[in-house]
C-alpha cells in the first residue's frame, strides 16, 4: 500500500472571532500526520490538488476539517476530513500564549512506499533545553531519562519518549529529513521547528 506526501502546502490563519475580526496570526506546524484513505479503484491515482480548512486547538489538536477540494469520490473526502482530524500541530502563539486558529492548506497530496522508524523523541520548549538534552545524549544518558525531564509533549514523555514504530512519511519534510538518515540508536542535532526544538532518536525494535 502506498502511503501519502503532502508538498507546497501554505496557510493563512484567521482569529476565532470571525472574518470581520480577522488577524494574523503566527502559523501553526505540522508535527505528525495520519496516513490518508486509499485512493478508490477507478480515481486517477495521480497527484491530488488538496484544499481545506482547518480548525488548530489552542492544544495543537484539530476539532474541524472543511474539504473544498479533494477528489471527485465524496466518500474519500469525508474520511480524508475524519483522518485530518486526528493530526497533531504545534498551535500558533499570540502573546507568549497558544490559541486557536483556522489554518488553510492548499496542497498536492503524492503518494510513495511507506518507511517505518521505531522513534522516540524530545520536545524541547526552547534553545536552551535542547541542547542541554542534545549534550546528555551524547554523555550517554538515555533517552527514556531526558524525555522525562526535557520534554513538554505529555504523551511521549509517559512513554519514556517513544512515539513507535511510525512512517517517516507521517512527518513534515523539515523534521522528516534528518530522521531519514539516522541509523539504529541514533540521534538527531536539535531540530528547530516553529519555536519549538526537537530531538529524535531511531530505537532498536
Amino acid at each position: 500500500m502506498k502511503y501519502f506526501i503532502l508538498l507546497l502546502s501554505t496557510a493563512w490563519l484567521f482569529s476565532c472571532s470571525g472574518v470581520k475580526e480577522a488577524q494574523q496570526a503566527p502559523t501553526p506546524k505540522l508535527i505528525s500526520q495520519n496516513q490518508l484513505p486509499p485512493v478508490p479503484t477507478g480515481i486517477n491515482p495521480g497527484p491530488i490538488n488538496l484544499d481545506a480548512m482547518l480548525h488548530i486547538m489552542e492544544n495543537g489538536t484539530v476539532d474541524e476539517v472543511q474539504i473544498s477540494k479533494g477528489t471527485e469520490d465524496t466518500n474519500w473526502n469525508t474520511q480524508a476530513a475524519a483522518t485530518m482530524k486526528q493530526w497533531r500541530f504545534l498551535p500558533a502563539v499570540i502573546n507568549d500564549k497558544p490559541v486557536s486558529t483556522w489554518y488553510h492548506l492548499q496542497t498536492i497530496v503524492r503518494f510513495a512506499a511507506p518507511v517505518d522508524y521505531f522513534l522516540a523523541e524530545i520536545l524541547c520548549r526552547s534553545a536552551a533545553d535542547a541542547d542541554s538534552a542534545y549534550a546528555a545524549l551524547k554523555r550517554g544518558t538515555g533517552i527514556k531519562e531526558l524525555a522525562k525531564i526535557f520534554s513538554i509533549d505529555s504523551p511521549s514523555r509517559e512513554h519514556d519518549g517513544k512515539i513507535g514504530r511510525t512512517n517517516i512519511y507521517s512527518f513534515p519534510e523539515d523534521l522528516r529529513l534528518p530522521i531519514q538518515d539516522l541509523g539504529v540508536n541514533d540521534f538527531t542535532k536539535p531540530i528547530s521547528y516553529g519555536d519549538r526544538f526537537f530531538i529524535f532518536q531511531r530505537l532498536k525494535e
